[in-house]
C-alpha cells in the first residue's frame, strides 16, 4: 500500500470508512446544532416515585467501548473545572454508592442494545436516580419512551466506533441542561473544537502526503510494531480511545497506562523484556497545559526508554482550548488507525470476535427479556 496514492487509498476504503472518519469534523459541528435546545422535564414519574430533574451533585457515565470513552471524555475535560465528581461505569450494575435524585446516571449505547448499559439504566431507575439515555434506537431509546425518562436520540447508520461526537456531545449539552456549574465557557470550547478540526482535516485527507499527513506518519511508524500509549490527566481519554481504534479498525494488540502511575510500574518491565523491541511508544503532549511535573517524567522516561524499545513517538495536541486540544488527538488517532488497517491488508470495518461473543452471551443469557420485565415493574400504567 502506498499511502501517498489516493487511488491506493479509495480502493482499499470499499465500506467509505475512512471518508466517514474523515467527517469527523462535520459530526462534531452537526451534533452541536442538535442538542443545542436540549430541555429535560422537571420531573419523570415512575410507579412507585416521582424522580425529579435538577442540578446533580454526581454523574455517572454508564457506556461500554465507544460509548464509555465518551464518557472518561467529559471526565478528563473536566477536571479541575468542576466541584462535581464525574465518573464511568462499565459494567453491568453501578457502585452501591450510586443513589438518589442527587446521582444523574447518562445511559450510552450508540446501537441502544448494549446489555450492560441497559442493565445499568434499570439498576439507576430502581435506585431512583435522575436518568438520560443517548442511542440512536434499540431498547434504550424504547426503554426510555415507555417510562418516559429523557432520551437524545442521535443519527442511525453509522458504526459505534465512529460515532463519537454524536455520543459525546448529548454528555456537554446535558451538563447545560442542568445548570451544572463549570469553570469554562462550553459555547467557547465547542466553537474552537470544531474549527481546529475542520483545520487539521486537510491535513489528513487521501490527497495529503506522508511528509504533511500526521495520521499517515504514526501509521507507517506503527506498521510492524505493537503501540503503547502513554497520556495524562485529560489525555488519558485520548489514550484509551487510540487503544480502541487500533484494535478495533487496525486489528492488532495496544496498550495504554498513564503518567505518573506508570513511573511506578509499568516502566520497569521494559527494561530486560526481550520483547521490548516489538513496541513503540507514543507519548501525548500538550502544548499549553502540560503540568511541568508531568513533563519532566515524559521527559525522563523517554531518555530511559528511547533505545530499549522500538521506538518513541510524541504527539502534540493542536487547539486554542482544552477541548480542542483532546478532540485533535482522537481524530488524528482515529484516521492513523484506518490507514493502518490499509497498510496491514485487513478489513477495519468487520469485529466477528466481538461479534461472536455478543452472539455466544444472547444464548446463554436472555439479558433483554430479564429487563422487559422489570421496566414493566416501573412502568406507571
Amino acid at each position: 500500500m502506498n499511502l501517498d496514492s489516493p487511488e491506493e487509498i479509495g480502493r482499499a476504503d470499499n465500506r467509505s470508512m475512512l471518508q466517514t472518519c474523515l467527517n469527523f469534523p462535520n459530526q462534531l459541528e452537526d451534533a452541536v446544532k442538535l442538542t443545542e435546545n436540549l430541555v429535560f422535564p422537571e420531573e419523570v414519574r415512575l410507579k412507585d416515585r416521582t424522580v425529579h430533574f435538577e442540578k446533580p451533585s454526581r454523574i455517572v457515565v454508564a457506556g461500554m467501548g465507544g460509548s464509555a470513552i465518551s464518557g472518561e471524555t467529559l471526565r478528563g475535560w473536566l477536571i479541575g473545572r468542576t466541584g462535581i465528581p464525574v465518573e464511568v461505569c462499565m459494567d453491568y450494575r453501578l457502585p452501591s454508592y450510586v443513589e438518589g435524585e442527587g446521582c444523574l446516571v447518562v445511559a450510552v449505547s450508540y446501537s441502544g442494545n448494549t446489555e450492560e448499559t441497559l442493565s445499568s439504566f434499570v439498576d439507576a431507575l430502581r435506585r431512583g436516580c435522575m436518568v438520560v439515555s443517548v442511542s440512536s434506537g434499540g431498547l434504550l431509546m424504547n426503554f426510555s419512551k415507555r417510562l418516559g425518562t429523557p432520551h437524545i436520540e442521535v443519527p442511525r447508520g453509522l458504526l459505534p466506533r465512529l460515532a463519537f461526537p454524536y455520543l459525546f456531545i448529548p454528555l456537554v449539552r446535558t451538563l447545560q441542561a442542568l445548570e451544572v456549574d463549570v469553570d469554562v465557557s462550553i459555547e467557547d470550547e465547542l466553537q474552537d473544537a470544531v474549527k481546529t478540526l475542520k483545520d487539521i482535516k486537510q491535513t489528513l485527507i487521501p490527497e495529503s502526503p506522508v511528509d504533511s499527513n500526521p495520521s499517515k506518519q504514526l501509521a507507517l511508524k506503527l506498521d510492524g510494531f505493537i503501540p503503547a500509549i502513554y497520556g495524562f490527566r485529560w489525555m488519558k481519554p485520548v489514550a484509551e480511545r487510540m487503544k480502541g481504534q487500533f484494535n478495533e479498525n487496525s486489528k492488532i494488540p495496544c496498550f495504554c497506562n498513564y503518567f505518573p502511575s506508570l513511573n511506578h510500574n509499568e516502566m520497569a518491565g521494559w527494561i530486560n523484556a526481550d520483547s521490548s523491541k516489538l513496541f513503540k511508544l507514543i507519548m501525548l503532549r500538550d502544548p499549553q497545559e502540560e503540568p511541568k511535573e508531568i513533563t519532566n517524567r515524559i521527559e525522563l522516561t523517554r531518555e530511559l526508554l528511547e533505545q530499549r524499545l522500538g521506538g518513541v513517538i510524541e504527539l502534540w495536541s493542536r487547539g486554542r482550548t482544552r477541548l480542542a486540544r483532546i478532540l485533535s488527538l482522537i481524530y488524528i488517532g482515529d484516521v492513523a488507525s484506518i490507514y493502518l488497517a490499509f497498510l496491514r491488508g485487513v478489513d477495519p470495518y468487520s469485529l466477528p470476535s466481538v461479534a461472536w461473543v455478543k452472539s455466544q452471551m444472547a444464548k446463554r443469557l436472555d439479558t433483554p427479556k430479564r429487563l422487559e420485565e422489570v421496566v414493566d415493574a416501573l412502568t406507571d400504567e
